[in-house]
């Protein structure tokens, strides 16, 4: 291609855009020749790409082929307006639009906004905000019923099935239900409330609140891989309460809670926090888990019990894995299955991948969910699928890198773990909290948060009533925790955590 081709080609384009490619084919067919052989769906796209010896478009947020509009555009600098919605360049051009005109990030932040929401509302369906409807309140509660429903299914789906539809299904827990046995093909009646159904012949003695039944199917499994000395039952070792399972060779102890005799209808809001400090002082390291955590995610307790007793041999090291950013559904996905308490929302998550198998997940927030003025970046889920050395102090340099200057803090679950993997990592015990609570409702357990006095109320429920009323009124048995041990990352030169 000559200068005069080019400018040749550019003339007859602004001059006469419509006729160009025409004039193109008919008088210059030496052209012709050489741009057919380009890619391209039409001759204007091959014409395009000639002129000005560019490749295909690619989309800037997914790398995706983009579309050729015309030659006087080329292509689309996205493949979709979903990649361009998604564009950080565009979301910042964008809010400073709306702050150079309004002062806000958004507009619905506006008073201009907001006045002409509230009135639209009031003009179509008498209320203020649409979470006043009724029908949508009825609605939204039918829906978390059918989610509370299919989990329920789903859950118990290896030893029991329901004789029953969810149209038939309710959430009045105490009412016999009809349930067939998967093990011996019996039907049974029984109800759900603050226990998982299970075949009264099969498990004489499996529902929640018969801890002897579950304790006996745990140390079973542990049977299968372990098998140096369990003491059971023993009311010496932190008299007078009892360890149901200890290990002396690891100073290892287990709970089995069944939830209902262990809710704070029946123990104190601090009796795990003190048998947890009881075992901490004696150097015992205490593993708590409930009946319900161990019907769910069996396979996962396993991995930590087998972790504990050092019988975990396969390891990765951190080094050797490459870390990226990973997407909530691909995350969602890992921590289901790798953290006892699944997934959480948050400002990014993090993945090592060693080939392309994911190992590990990190998932922070960019403020603290608990002190949002601190300034903290917080750590909320770590989770791993296999043993992976050095993945802290890997994801430590990576969100340092991000924000320099910014503190880094986690939280300990003493019920699973002391944070000894923080400690090791150069982050410096703070404090422990009280005992926080877990709800267990409609067989399944919520954090306290997702059942705040603000959520109830938007719900329907009373406002002059206190949440936990609302909540013992339908029936929320109260899980009380053993407290957290809150971290810092030391901020001293030099204290990097290492690989």
């Amino acid at each position: 291609m000559t200068f005069d081709d080019r400018q040749y080609i550019l003339d007859l384009y602004n001059k006469q855009p419509r006729a160009a490619s025409s004039m193109v084919r008919h008088y210059r067919p030496d052209l012709v020749e050489i741009i057919d052989g380009l890619e391209g769906s039409t001759f204007s796209e091959k014409i395009w790409k000639w002129v000005y010896n560019h490749p295909s478009g690619i989309c800037q947020s997914c790398n995706k082929p983009t579309k050729f509009l015309d030659f006087r555009r080329g292509y689309t600098i996205f493949c979709s307006t979903k990649c361009m919605a998604n564009s950080k360049a565009v979301i910042d051009k964008k809010t400073k639009t709306i702050e150079d005109r309004y002062g806000v990030s958004h507009f619905s932040k506006t008073d201009e906004y907001k006045t002409q929401f509230k009135q639209t509302c009031l003009d179509r369906y008498g209320v203020e905000n649409p979470g006043q409807i009724t029908s949508l309140i009825t609605s939204r509660s039918r829906n978390k019923q059918l989610t509370f429903y299919n989990a329920l299914v789903d859950d118990i789906k290896e030893f029991t099935t329901p004789n029953f539809s969810f149209s038939e299904y309710t959430v009045v827990r105490d009412k016999d239900l009809s349930w067939n046995c998967v093990n011996c093909g019996v039907d049974f009646m029984t109800n759900i409330f603050g226990k998982l159904p299970k075949c009264p012949t099969c498990y004489p003695a499996g529902n929640i609140g018969a801890q002897s039944s579950i304790e006996k199917d745990v140390l079973l499994e542990i049977r299968k891989f372990y098998s140096g000395e369990i003491i059971e039952n023993s009311r010496e070792i932190i008299s007078p309460k009892e360890l149901d399972l200890y290990f002396p060779e690891h100073h290892l102890a287990i709970e089995v809670n069944g939830i209902y005799w262990h809710s704070s209808r029946h123990v104190t809001d601090d009796y795990h926090q003190k048998k947890f400090t009881q075992c901490d002082t004696l150097g015992i390291k205490l593993l708590m888990i409930t009946d319900y955590e161990w019907a769910t995610k069996k396979e996962l307790i396993i991995r930590m019990i087998k972790h504990r007793l050092g019988l975990v041999t396969e390891k990765v090291a951190a080094r050797k894995c490459i870390i990226r950013i990973i997407s909530p559904k691909i995350a969602k996905e890992f921590l289901e299955n790798n953290h006892i308490h699944g997934f959480s929302k948050a400002s990014e998550h993090i993945g090592l991948f060693t080939g392309e198998e994911l190992v590990s997940v990190l998932s922070y927030m960019t403020s603290n969910r608990f002190d949002a003025k601190s300034g903290d970046i917080e750590i909320v889920r770590l989770a791993f699928s296999h043993a992976v050395v050095g993945a802290l102090g890997k994801y430590v340099k990576y969100i340092k890198s991000k924000f320099p200057d910014k503190p880094i803090v986690t939280y300990a679950d003493l019920r699973y773990g002391t944070g000894d993997v923080y400690q090791n990592n150069n982050f410096e015990l703070l404090h422990t909290t009280k005992p926080g609570y877990w709800y267990y409702i409609n067989n399944r357990m919520y954090h306290r948060l997702s059942w705040t006095k603000q959520a109830l109320v938007k719900m329907g429920y009373d406002s002059q009533k206190t949440g936990r009323q609302i909540m013992e009124e339908i029936g929320a048995l109260r899980i009380y925790d053993c407290g957290h041990r809150t971290y810092r990352l030391r901020s001293e030169i030099g204290q990097l955590p290492h690989d």
